[in-house]
Parts: C-alpha cells; sequence; structure tokens
C-alpha cells in the first residue's frame, strides 16, 4: 500500500515537472505570459507542493500586486500561510478573496478553519453555514462540512451556549456519522463520538451521552475527554 501511494506521489510531481516545463516554453515563445497572474499562481502551486514556501508565497505575492482584483491569488497566498500555521494571515486572505467573489465556497470553507484556529468559533459557523448553502465545490463532501460544524458549535465562547445549540450540533454530526464515512481516523471518528456525547449530555440525554463516550474510547482509548471531568459519567438503573 505504501509502495503504491509512493508511486502515485511520484507521478504527481513529475506531472506537476512536466507542466511547469510546458508553461516555461510557452512563456518562451510568447504564447503564456510568465509574468501574468495565472502563470504564476500556476507557478506558486508548483513551489508549494515541491515544498519551498517562500517561493510559492513569492510568486503569490507578485501575482496579487499585478491584479489586486484577483481571487484566486489571494485564496493560494491564504493556502499557503495556512499550511505554515500563519491562520491570522491566511483569515485576512480568505476575507479579501470573498469580499471580491462571495461565493467562492472553497475561501469560506479555509476561513472556517482559520477562524476556528484563531477561537472565532462563531465566525466559523456562519462560513460553513454559507458553504452548505451554496454546495459548489463541497456537493460529495457535504457530510464532512456538516461534521465539522457541529464540532465547531460546541466551542463557541463568545456567548453562553444554548439547547438549540446543542441540539443543532447532535443533528450536524447525526449527518455526519449516518455518511458511513469509510476513509476517517479512529481518532476522528471518536472526536465525533465525544462531541456528541457532550451534546447529549448537556440536553438531558445522560444513557446517550454514556453510549457515545463509550463508543469514542472504543475507537480511540487515547481520545482527550476533558468531557469525562466536566460531566462525570452517570450511572443508569
Amino acid at each position: 500500500m505504501i509502495g503504491k501511494i509512493a508511486k502515485m506521489l511520484v507521478a504527481t510531481l513529475l506531472v506537476i515537472c512536466v507542466l511547469g516545463l510546458a508553461l516555461d516554453y510557452l512563456s518562451f515563445i510568447g504564447i503564456v505570459g510568465r509574468h501574468e497572474p495565472r502563470c504564476l499562481i500556476f507557478r506558486g502551486s508548483v513551489w508549494a507542493v515541491l515544498g519551498d514556501m517562500n517561493k510559492a508565497t513569492n510568486c503569490f505575492n507578485e501575482a496579487i500586486q499585478r491584479d489586486p482584483k484577483f481571487a484566486q491569488g489571494y485564496y493560494a497566498r491564504a493556502m499557503v500561510r495556512e499550511s505554515i500555521k500563519d491562520y491570522d494571515g491566511a483569515n485576512k486572505d480568505c476575507s479579501q478573496a470573498i469580499m471580491l467573489q462571495p461565493t467562492d465556497t472553497k475561501s469560506l470553507f479555509l476561513r472556517a478553519g482559520c477562524r476556528a484556529n484563531l477561537g472565532d468559533n462563531s465566525g466559523a459557523v456562519r462560513d460553513l453555514d454559507k458553504v452548505l448553502e451554496l454546495k459548489t465545490h463541497f456537493e460529495n463532501r457535504l457530510a464532512s462540512v456538516h461534521g465539522l460544524r457541529g464540532c465547531f458549535r460546541l466551542s463557541i465562547t463568545d456567548r453562553p451556549l444554548s439547547t438549540k445549540d446543542y441540539q443543532d450540533s447532535i443533528a450536524d454530526l447525526n449527518r455526519y456519522l449516518e455518511s458511513n464515512p469509510q476513509n476517517e481516523s479512529d481518532s476522528r471518528l471518536a472526536i465525533i463520538y465525544a462531541s456528541r456525547g457532550l451534546s447529549k449530555d448537556k440536553i438531558g440525554d445522560h444513557k446517550g451521552a454514556q453510549e457515545d463516550f463509550g463508543k469514542a474510547k472504543q475507537l480511540d482509548p487515547n481520545v482527550p475527554l476533558p468531557l469525562s471531568t466536566v460531566i462525570p459519567l452517570r450511572k443508569h438503573k
């Protein structure tokens, strides 16, 4: 399995390199402008795949300088910034891309993750609301977006959580689990069950909460459960 994955990665890199050479050739003969923004975005993407984030960022910076209204340039730079955990910079780039192109679901989804990492989970939920409303580019991943939103709902700190918040979280997490995710890791599924367990406990379904906490521990004995200290597991007759 590992050998197959390695071969696929090598093949992907070869294709990218060939495309890069083709782009250089087209630039050389004058068909494609070397400094045309789309060309710069492609070149930056190649550098990003090869792991040189500085060169990738330089390409995206130049693309934005040449066309400040080119939304894809901000999204591309946001991807790099998010990958190096510059969540504030990525958040700002996503916001700029969304201002230029309000229906850009990829920027909305990326900004949701950045906002969550910055502690703005209310903002993250609003971004995912919009992604689920628009659906573009996420038609086959809607259940995953629901799962993410269900977790983000529980981390909102700018206001007290209501019963409806917990109910909405359960609905989102149910939608994710009902999709029967085949390729999800046990540790990720454990977090989903633990999160749903917390919501169930908060709305009074203590037996359901215990069942979910049990499933979480079964999937990953090391799953972080501050939940068990915040809400002691209750015994039921």
